[in-house]
């Protein structure tokens, strides 16, 4: 929720939140509805659930999701992780279209909100599915459908391939969102170039909320707009500060690790800065830190000038 609201500052579109499980919510486990928590400026969230359990899907949607205040349910058929196909769930519904279709009319049938769905382009490249998946989708009732452009195996190696993504878009009645190596407006404009409804970045922005409107700020005025380390350090200052009041200090400092070497990548000394991360254990260390590293970037700067 802290890194949404950040984004939120930046010009994002729609959002989702984390993977939920449904069975999760089923069973009213604590930690799975803390991942729920939406910021009040948060009117364009989706909650996205996964799960191959119907019964647990509709429950969790009567019971958590038509009373929220989340503005649709977004449901992770895509997710290639292990841990989470070899229970059925993500992508490996993508191997089980009478499953697939059961798990979207399902939630379809129990939500009272639009219902969105992600899936990627088949198990491997020798069982692409793009076309079949989105046929079912919308035919279950899916309002609109994310295609990622790699398949299960290719977890997140390779390119992305934008010619099955534009298959979707040519064959579907609903509109289709298109993800995959979106980094840069370039990029954004190859994706568009699919003639997709809706472009979709996940992993660029990590540590990187500046891309929006970076993204929008090229294509209005043609021009390449970089944000400057001093901003992005600043945006991490206020990202962990949120996090220590969200989540408590220890668990804050633990999983800010990740986000700071994410704000910090590809400036002067980043790699060496990320052992020095890896041992904080206190907010005022934390912070200290970064305090420290603006500065040595603004020593840099002046001797470079």
């Amino acid at each position: 929720m802290p890194f949404r609201s950040i984004c939120l500052d930046y010009g994002v579109g729609l959002m989702t939140t984390e993977m939920i499980s449904a069975k999760g919510l089923y069973y009213n486990n604590t930690a799975t509805r803390e991942l729920m928590a939406l910021d009040p400026e948060e009117t364009q969230t989706g909650i996205q659930l996964f799960g191959s359990d119907t019964n647990a899907l509709s429950e969790a949607v009567k019971r958590y999701c038509n009373e929220s205040a989340f503005a649709f349910i977004d449901l992770n058929m895509g997710c290639p992780v292990r841990k989470v196909v070899s229970n059925g769930d993500g992508s490996a519904l993508l191997s089980d279209e009478r499953k697939m279709a059961e798990v979207a009319k399902t939630v379809s049938e129990a939500s009272t909100k639009p219902v969105s769905a992600k899936i990627r382009i088949g198990i491997d490249e020798n069982s692409i599915t793009t076309r079949q998946s989105v046929k079912i989708l919308q035919e279950c009732g899916i309002q609109a459908i994310a295609v990622h452009g790699r398949t299960r195996a290719q977890m997140y190696s390779g390119e992305a391939n934008l010619n099955e993504i534009a298959n979707a878009v040519s064959i579907s009645i609903v509109p289709i969102i298109g993800n995959g190596d979106v980094h840069d407006a370039a990029s954004y404009k190859r994706m568009k170039e699919t003639d997709c409804d809706g472009v979709m970045i996940g992993r660029a922005a990590m540590g990187n909320p500046f891309i929006f409107r970076e993204i929008r700020a090229e294509l209005q005025s043609g021009m390449h707009h970089l944000t400057d380390n001093g901003e992005k350090l600043e945006v991490a200052k206020k990202h962990f500060v949120m996090l220590v009041q969200f989540k408590g200090e220890h668990l804050a400092c633990a999983e800010f690790r990740k986000h700071l070497a994410w704000y910090t990548k590809g400036m002067p000394h980043s790699a060496k800065l990320r052992q020095e991360i890896n041992r904080i254990e206190s907010s005022e260390n934390m912070l200290a830190f970064i305090d420290r590293y603006q500065k040595e970037l603004t020593e840099i700067k002046g001797d470079c000038q």
